[in-house]
């Protein structure tokens, strides 16, 4: 796969700055397909990965690199699998290499070889980092067998980290087109960004990143317990500190 990052100043740091729908066009001209390939059925429903950037910068995502699948068959040149990768604008400045942010890594085609796939991505799974008066959270949860299902809209969420706790009521989150529940706001003096992605097969990424709330005299391992309507699950993380 070739891939695109924007050659400024920081980019000798790979996913400090955002790429332009030009730079994607050079490398990953796959992206912005207005039409599937020629010979699929009339079930096939064609979701333009065009549009997801839209939604996706719409709702503070950009992309920070894009790469496609090298092909054998020109036929499929222009139609096949691509991934892009978004960061949260507001990390663009301030991230460097090795440190920990939460990623989405949107995996698609239009020649029928890749469903719409939407995937989230960190250093690893289950990471916490903790700063002075702030904190970033990402992890994966899996709902249990018997579990009906979440919808964020309608149920309050609830997130614990070692002693701190924080509720987030109904009707705080939205649901963006492409499927993720989002939510940035402030509960008692905490600004809270945070996103649910589903991935498939009950399960959930779950990201969080916090201003307003000092976390530093917490101990590892960390215990983190997310409730979200009638589910909920611990884990524990060794917290990375300053």
């Amino acid at each position: 796969m070739s891939t695109a990052q924007n050659n400024s100043t920081r980019s000798r740091v790979p996913g400090t700055v955002a790429i332009s729908d030009d730079e994607m066009r050079r490398f990953a001209p796959s992206v912005f397909a207005s039409q599937p390939i020629e010979g699929v059925s009339e079930k096939y429903s064609l979701l333009p990965t065009s549009s997801i950037l839209n939604g996706m910068r719409g709702n503070g995502w950009v992309p920070v690199r894009a790469q496609e699948q090298s092909i054998r068959t020109e036929a499929r040149r222009g139609f096949q699998k691509h991934v892009v990768r978004f960061a949260r604008l507001q990390h663009l400045q301030s991230w460097e290499k090795n440190q920990i942010r939460p990623e989405v890594v949107l995996v698609n085609s239009h020649d029928k070889s890749s469903a719409y796939q939407l995937v989230p991505f960190s250093s690893s799974f289950a990471k916490l980092e903790i700063a002075k008066h702030s904190f970033v959270l990402g992890e994966l949860f899996t709902l249990g067998a018997t579990s009906s299902g979440i919808n964020p809209v309608t149920e309050k969420v609830t997130l614990q980290i070692g002693t701190f706790s924080v509720t987030i009521p109904p009707s705080s989150f939205k649901k963006i087109p492409i499927g993720i529940f989002v939510f940035q706001g402030v509960i008692n003096g905490v600004d809270l960004n945070v996103q649910i992605v589903p991935l498939g097969n009950k399960i959930f990424a779950f990201s969080a990143e916090s201003k307003g709330v000092n976390l530093t005299r917490l101990t590892n391992p960390v215990t983190v317990v997310l409730t979200i309507g009638v589910n909920t699950g611990s884990t524990t993380v060794t917290a990375q500190f300053p």
